[in-house]
């Protein structure tokens, strides 16, 4: 028997996103078990992260073309979707949001469909009434509608209860790479780190409010967020608020970098302000370089990634003075700082490549 062939379907390969990067993690591991086709729906040239040289790329829409999913739905596209997933045992749909090829897919014998859902269950601010859709779609037709935590099995089968024996969960996996570094993070540095791209449900009107507090309190410390500026009228809002509270020489905001191992090492304590997450890949990067992780509680994944209290403090949603009383006093106290990074491995095997990637394959083999 050969090589079982897979595909995963999503909206752009070029994008530099939290599922892109989970999906370039996951599908060069596999690449070394199956023979792996990465299918972008908008026009990419090229992966914004590695993709071995085993891994076959397809892209649907023209490079002329309106770069928007609803294009696939054109005849054309849908038979170039069907014409590829023919080729396949499995097809990976990352992201219910790309749900759509699906419908080029059903009735197509022996092949295995999987939405790999990327986000928060419970996050109402994503969910469009297209994204409704598409997610009705990706739980009717798939034959996993695989999730990324504990906590949103239990909200998605709540939701699906019709689909309930269909729903599983993989966590994501903390990159083996950084982790073979064994590099410790800088507890002695006087800075905060965030990852997250400016868009509402990272809540980073709420980061403001909180370095608006710590940053007064702490005069030489600083805070640098990096992330994609994907919400313009957002980013504006943010920055006349930095503007408004005085601390732009202290709070700064920089693109994405390629080299997330040098900003992260090089900060001492890690800080997320989202209203919603699936597992965030932030927190586990920031935990591969033994960051102390300081999280709102929110829905869904960072109670699963922060021991409270041990290698970090979760905050109850959305208490902003919770939170800068909790980064107050790690500033104040840099042997905590020492003890959170020393247990940041704590529950770290839950995460490591090679039982995620033992998931992955009982899921594809069974």
């Amino acid at each position: 028997m050969g090589c079982k062939r897979i595909g995963f379907f999503l909206s752009n390969l070029g994008s530099k996103g939290g599922a892109e990067r989970t999906f370039s993690i996951i599908a060069n591991k596999l690449s070394d078990f199956y023979d792996v086709m990465a299918v972008s729906y908008y026009y990419a040239p090229s992966s914004a992260y590695n993709l071995n040289n085993k891994i076959k790329v397809e892209c649907i829409l023209d490079k002329d073309e309106l770069q928007r999913e609803r294009c696939i739905l054109k005849p054309k596209y849908m038979k170039k979707i069907r014409q590829l997933a023919r080729k396949l045992d499995s097809a990976i749909i990352v992201s219910s949001a790309s749900a759509l090829g699906i419908l080029a897919m059903l009735g197509l014998k022996n092949l295995k469909i999987i939405t790999w859902e990327q986000t928060s269950l419970a996050n109402m601010m994503y969910m469009t009434s297209k994204r409704k859709f598409c997610q009705l779609i990706s739980i009717a037709f798939s034959d996993v509608f695989l999730c990324l935590s504990k906590e949103n099995v239990k909200i998605a089968q709540n939701k699906y209860r019709f689909f309930a024996p269909k729903i599983t969960y993989i966590y994501n996996a903390i990159d083996e790479d950084i982790l073979a570094l064994n590099k410790t993070c800088d507890v002695s540095k006087k800075r905060i780190i965030t990852l997250a791209r400016v868009d509402r449900v990272k809540g980073l009107d709420l980061l403001l409010e909180v370095a608006r507090i710590v940053l007064k309190k702490f005069p030489d410390w600083e805070w640098n967020v990096y992330g994609q500026k994907d919400d313009k009228a957002y980013w504006w809002e943010i920055q006349d608020k930095i503007n408004k509270y005085g601390i732009t020489n202290r709070l700064h905001f920089y693109d994405p970098v390629d080299d997330v191992v040098s900003v992260l090492k090089n900060s001492s304590i890690y800080v997320m302000t989202s209203r919603y997450e699936g597992l965030p890949m932030s927190l586990l990067e920031a935990k591969a370089l033994k960051l102390p992780l300081i999280a709102f509680d929110c829905m869904t994944g960072p109670s699963e990634i922060i021991l409270d209290g041990i290698n970090g403090n979760l905050i109850k949603c959305y208490d902003v003075v919770g939170m800068s009383k909790s980064i107050s006093a790690l500033i104040e106290n840099e042997w905590m700082r020492i003890q959170y990074s020393h247990h940041a491995y704590d529950n770290v095997q839950k995460f490591k490549e090679i039982n995620i990637i033992n998931n992955w394959k009982k899921l594809l083999d069974n």
